[in-house]
């Protein structure tokens, strides 16, 4: 599943094998840096991996960057 706009691209796969589905999102700001966050989850559990710019960050974290991805739609 991919979703895009002039901000924002979300890429989606799963690994079937690991039951675990991956997660790529970058904002995309033209004055600024490109933002990037990767996450995984094992399917029927909470999050088990959840990095920002390279840096494992909180659920509540995780939560935040999905609001601010949607607060950019346009």
């Amino acid at each position: 599943m991919e979703y895009k706009n002039s901000k924002k691209r979300l890429l989606f796969y799963p690994d079937y094998e690991q039951n675990t589905l991956y997660c790529t999102s970058l904002l995309i700001n033209l004055d600024g840096p490109i933002w990037e966050l990767k996450y995984s989850f094992v399917h029927n559990s909470p999050f088990q991996v959840i990095y920002f710019n390279g840096m494992p960050v909180d659920q509540q974290a995780f939560h935040l960057f999905l609001e601010l991805a949607r607060s950019t739609d346009t």
